[in-house]
């Protein structure tokens, strides 16, 4: 009795080559640019086509460098296979990015998926540092009624939120005579506080029912970074809120 080959048992299923994995890992989605990080802390994630061999992913294959080509060495870099993701975490000592500044994020060709196949070419992206600590926009303002958007209901809060954690010396009256509401509703009570990176208003009676646009106005300085104590610059934010005088 002759015993068929291993290779001549491969062919029977068809063209063994056929099963083998030849295709590069290729970054499906990420998050960079990554701008207006704050200087203690940021998180990169890169999601890739299919699962990478982790130990492939390391200080050599992942590279963050400033603008002098310098390589960061005080960041987390993990490999988390569930999603077949790279994280890039920091910074995770005290060597603070520099404020203002540009950084390069490099993934080599030493990358490879658990068949071997390496990125076919590397790949960059951007991470800038805030000069002060600020609020990146309208995307970073919402409310506690989250299934009504920008509904704000007696009871609700909205949400203020900075790319860092803040601290003032600014008192609540203070801080509410830079917010103004257009047209203005007649509140029972508006309060005003700080969780880590927010700025928290939290209403009661609103007085009104009608579409109503926020402006905060802040002077240099009426708050600080609660890491390294630098001060905010000026800046205006602009938003639109739907008061709700009563609950449904």
């Amino acid at each position: 009795m002759t015993l068929l080959s291993c290779e001549y048992r491969a062919d029977l299923f068809g063209d063994a080559s056929s099963l083998v994995d030849k295709l590069p890992p290729v970054v499906i989605s990420h998050n960079l640019p990554f701008n207006n990080s704050s200087p203690a802390s940021f998180n990169i994630w890169l999601r890739f086509s299919e699962k990478l061999d982790p130990d492939s992913v390391n200080t050599d294959s992942v590279i963050l460098a400033d603008s002098l080509n310098n390589e960061l060495t005080n960041i987390d870099i993990s490999y988390n296979d569930t999603y077949n993701r790279i994280d890039i975490d920091g910074v995770n000592d005290v060597n603070y990015l520099t404020r203002g500044g540009t950084y390069t994020l490099t993934i080599t060709t030493e990358v490879s998926d658990i068949a071997g196949n390496n990125l076919e070419d590397d790949f960059t992206g951007i991470l800038t540092v805030a000069a002060s600590p600020l609020i990146p926009g309208n995307d970073s303002i919402s409310t506690s009624n989250y299934n009504n958007g920008y509904f704000v209901e007696p009871g609700d809060h909205i949400y203020i939120t900075f790319n860092e954690n803040i601290a003032t010396g600014l008192s609540t009256a203070v801080i509410l005579s830079k917010t103004t509401f257009t047209p203005s509703p007649s509140f029972s009570i508006l309060n005003v506080t700080i969780s880590g990176n927010q700025l928290i208003y939290d209403i009661d009676d609103v007085g009104t029912s009608a579409p109503t646009y926020c402006t905060i106005s802040l002077s240099a300085g009426d708050f600080y970074s609660a890491v390294d104590g630098t001060a905010c610059s000026t800046q205006n934010v602009n938003f639109s809120v739907l008061l709700q005088a009563v609950k449904p």
